[in-house]
């Protein structure tokens, strides 16, 4: 009878340990797929966000600017915008 209450004492604190490690490293492995995602989704929207409200600006900026008296557009390199009231430069 001892030896039956040992074993089974035995058996139960092994499947408790197991079940323990188990869900400690499902939950790490979620945890950590869970961020990675995250982290992607986040760093692909803001790059989709930078990239078109850049292109929106620039193109706003030299729609604007072009064809006024003060505009000097040098393509592939800055264009340089002076006149009344300011200067400022564009990347184009």
């Amino acid at each position: 009878m001892v030896a039956v209450a040992v074993g089974d004492v035995v058996t139960v604190v092994v499947a408790v340990v197991v079940a323990v490690v188990v869900a400690v490293v499902v939950a790490v492995v979620v945890a950590v797929v869970v961020a990675v995602v995250v982290a992607v989704v986040v760093a692909v929207v803001v790059a989709v966000v930078v990239a078109v409200v850049v292109a929106v600006v620039v193109a706003v900026e030299v729609t604007v600017v072009v064809g006024t008296p003060w505009t000097v557009i040098v393509p592939g390199t800055i264009a340089g915008v002076i006149g009344p009231p300011f200067s400022k430069l564009i990347i184009s």
